[in-house]
């Protein structure tokens, strides 16, 4: 199986604003049960039983990263964090975990890349389908996880599949989040499947790749000496030269691994989950979430955390979610968010606008509210 994980927690989550906020940001909130969604991925990693766990994230989010970790005794002594100084998304992330593997062990040794803030379950399948994807790696194919799609959605990248290999699919192209037509076609063509954004290659192949298709990503990185100095923080391992990294990041051209290698490599390949996964990108999705959980309240009044009452009198369809007690009054389908002294009112099924509030916000001149 895999032998290294590659957590990728340097995201802003802007679309759940304003429980997500530039301090506190997505993958550090507990969506789904006591755990948050950055615990929930490394405990993904554990049931892989991978040997050394990284986690790429922003500088001013490590001591939030080692805070998080320290909570899982079983993670903390394998778990090495790589602070960006310069968000530069995943492409450059990639990049660095690729130069840190290939000072530690041998290139060939097989990696998986997921994101700090979905859901996935159940977590033996996952376990099963990183075992075919393992497989297909060991060939030298840069793999990702394809999700069956459940509905025209516009919000996701999509994958199209082309001939069928041994335990998943070659690729043919990887495609942009669609309109809804082209989303309805999606889905009757029954070979798109849903970007889950992670990842299952080697290590050679991957820098291999990325050198061929985004030197200006992949060059730069060489200039990093090894090994990586390594400090600690809440005894948690933190490496890498804090100087060396901060001048080397501006100059990198920020850019997605899709954009930079996935949709030009002809090392692509797929498998298809057998499992449940959820991107948790908006609060359309997170109200879906708290409906359907076991545990979820039918009645009209509510407590939530810290037994602060959410109520509703002839309201059906409202998702609320408040740090102060709230009643909602003869309206249908809003969500109302009450997080870091800030309030959003998003209709049912609009909540993708949120990103566009959060830019109109920072475009104003409102960083302190972000």
């Amino acid at each position: 199986m895999v032998r290294y994980a590659v957590i990728l927690a340097g995201g802003a989550g802007t679309r759940l604003w304003p429980a997500s906020v530039k301090a506190h940001p997505k993958q550090f909130l507990k969506i789904a049960g006591d755990k948050t969604l950055l615990q929930l991925t490394v405990e993904r990693a554990l049931a892989l039983g991978v040997e050394t766990i990284l986690i790429v994230t922003h500088q001013s989010q490590t001591e939030l990263v080692a805070e998080d970790i320290a909570q899982l005794p079983r993670a903390k002594p394998i778990t090495v964090i790589l602070a960006e100084p310069v968000a530069r998304n995943t492409a450059a992330a990639l990049a660095l975990a690729a130069r840190y593997l290939r000072s530690i062990g041998p290139v060939e040794e097989r990696c998986i890349v997921m994101p700090a803030d979905h859901l996935v379950t159940p977590t033996d399948a996952f376990v099963a389908d990183t075992a075919n994807a393992d497989e297909l790696a060991r060939q030298g194919y840069l793999l990702t996880y394809g999700i069956n799609p459940t509905r025209p959605e516009t919000g996701y990248g999509y994958i199209e599949t082309s001939e069928p290999l041994q335990n998943g699919w070659k690729v043919n192209s990887f495609r942009e989040k669609p309109d809804h037509a082209t989303a309805i076609g999606y889905m009757k063509a029954g070979n798109y499947f849903w970007n889950s954004g992670m990842f299952v290659y080697r290590t050679d192949v991957f820098l291999d790749e990325l050198s061929r298709f985004a030197p200006a990503v992949a060059e730069p990185f060489k200039q990093l000496t090894t090994p990586f100095p390594v400090r600690t923080v809440h005894g948690v391992q933190v490496a890498g030269d804090v100087a060396a990294l901060s001048a080397l990041y501006p100059s990198i051209e920020a850019v997605s691994v899709d954009y930079a290698l996935m949709e030009k490599s002809d090392r692509r390949a797929m498998v298809q989950s057998s499992f449940r996964w959820n991107d948790v990108g908006s609060w359309d999705e997170i109200a879906a979430i708290a409906e359907s959980a076991e545990n979820s309240r039918k009645s009209d009044v509510e407590l939530q955390s810290g037994d602060i009452p959410a109520v509703r009198v002839e309201s059906p369809g409202c998702y609320i979610d408040s740090d102060l007690p709230v009643a909602v009054c003869g309206v249908e389908d809003v969500h109302v968010v009450v997080k870091n002294g800030m309030v959003l009112i998003c209709k049912r099924g609009s909540s993708q606008l949120v990103k566009d509030a959060f830019n109109r916000l920072r475009d104003g001149g409102y960083e302190r509210l972000l």
